[in-house]
């Protein structure tokens, strides 16, 4: 066994694709050229050696001296990972030594097989708190799943840099550019090459069109190095936006619950001005907030009245607003305190269906069309006093002096009164024959009650 140490071990099933799988990263890792511009940085041209066990572990021994030493020695432990891996005891005794003296962090993994759940080792698949609660962080692994061994292989080629990068201590983004970079310089040096042996005594002339020609090749990766750095950017500003717009949102609602809404609108047309200028970002959130803020509500309710189940309709409230009256069962009417919220009284016209009912202008009286006649009430003491008028009783003080030829039905298609005071109390009625006036005073004496 050497002393020198390893730059990785690499633990693996002997069993097919792992072990090919293995044996190819062994290869790429020692036979790796870290990029010149990398080696200031590490100090150093090669990643260096790999140990890589070639026999399987008896089931009946232990690790042994010389895999615990090449443990020891080790800078890294490379996993590569399938279900296979997790039924040998010896692969996870060799990860769980590994990470006892060398820690969690400088384990890396190759996905070979299945999901990540059913071929990484619980160890690296989730980190223990202080409170012992378990949180789940699977490893940096790289992916060479494939249908078959060749292409797995060939996925190797390009997935080996997320292995190499953090052994370099660089990312892989970084480390694949400048592997990009010198391949296009490689290519460029073989075309030149070629171009001095095909063109011999043209030597000056092919390295001026191999100068040009890695020119242009730099420039067309420096563009596309722009290209992505500009993607990334924008894609910065839009999260930055995302932010801003939120931010108003969350304003908006603060001042939506603190009811002002004049600030909170203008918050939102800020930021609907926002989206505008990017590519209207989140414009349905703030024109549904936008709607919400507008929407006026100036009456909420104040109180509730409990009739008891029992239907009323028609409820006119006085011209003070104190009282109401509403029609109960379609007969009879009923007196509504708002103050209380109680029924003062309830009054019955005679059993015949009120089709219509109305406040006097000065909120005294109250009337009740029954069709073929109307009765008015007016209070006296606490309860109301009927006034009965019809074709044979025109003694109503109030509506004595209305002319509406009795033969019609007084009232049978009176809509509306009202009254006014001039000197006397007069009255306007509207019915079927149209507007219709009248004085307080008789002018029918053939309908007046004999003393």
């Amino acid at each position: 066994m050497e002393q020198a140490g390893y730059c990785a071990f690499i633990s693996y099933r002997h069993v097919s694709p792992d072990s090919e799988i293995a044996k190819k990263l062994h290869t790429a890792i020692e036979t790796y050229a870290i990029p010149a511009s990398v080696q200031k940085q590490v100090g150093k041209k090669r990643l260096g050696k790999a140990f890589r066990d070639e026999e399987e572990l008896p089931l009946s021994s232990d690790l042994g001296a010389d895999i615990e030493a090449a443990l020891d020695k080790s800078e890294w432990f490379i996993a590569v990972c399938s279900p296979r891996y997790l039924e040998s005891h010896w692969c996870l005794r060799e990860m769980e030594y590994f990470i006892e003296h060398k820690g969690r962090d400088r384990v890396l993994t190759v996905l070979v097989e299945g999901e990540p759940k059913d071929s990484f080792p619980e160890m690296i698949r989730f980190t223990e708190l202080e409170n012992g609660e378990k949180i789940e962080s699977e490893p940096l692994a790289a992916n060479v799943r494939a249908d078959s061994v060749a292409k797995s292989l060939q996925k190797l080629k390009k997935e080996k840099l997320r292995i190499f990068a953090p052994m370099l201590d660089i990312s892989f983004d970084d480390l694949r550019q400048r592997a990009k970079l010198r391949r296009r310089r490689i290519t460029a040096i073989a075309t030149a090459a070629a171009a001095v042996v095909v063109a011999g005594v043209s030597i000056f002339l092919g390295f001026n069109h191999m100068r040009n020609e890695a020119l242009k090749r730099e420039a067309a990766y420096q563009a596309e190095l722009a290209e992505e750095r500009q993607k990334l950017a924008d894609e910065q500003h839009r999260f930055a936006v995302y932010n801003e717009i939120g931010e108003m949102l969350e304003r908006s609602d603060t001042l939506y619950t603190q009811n002002d809404r004049v600030a909170g609108a203008k918050t939102l047309l800020e930021a609907l001005d926002v989206s505008g200028q990017n590519e209207n970002a989140r414009r349905d959130e703030i024109m549904a907030r936008l709607k919400k803020m507008m929407y006026l509500t100036p009456f909420a309710p104040m109180s509730v009245f409990n009739n008891l189940n029992v239907s009323m309709y028609d409820i006119v409230p006085s011209p003070d607003g104190s009282r109401a009256i509403g029609v109960e069962n379609r007969n009879r009417l009923a007196m509504i305190d708002f103050t209380t919220n109680e029924i003062l009284y309830k009054v019955d016209g005679g059993g015949q269906l009120v089709v219509h009912n109305e406040f006097s202008p000065d909120g005294s009286r109250f009337l009740a069309n029954y069709g073929t006649h109307f009765v008015i009430w007016r209070r006296s003491s606490e309860l109301p006093r009927e006034k009965r008028v019809g074709p044979g009783d025109l003694q109503c003080v109030f509506l004595e002096g209305l002319r509406h030829p009795p033969a019609s039905g007084l009232g049978s298609v009176l809509y509306r009164f009202a009254q006014r005071r001039v000197g006397k109390t007069d009255l306007y009625a509207w019915g079927a024959s149209g507007l219709v006036f009248g004085r307080c005073e008789p002018v029918y004496p053939q309908y007046r009650k004999k003393p």
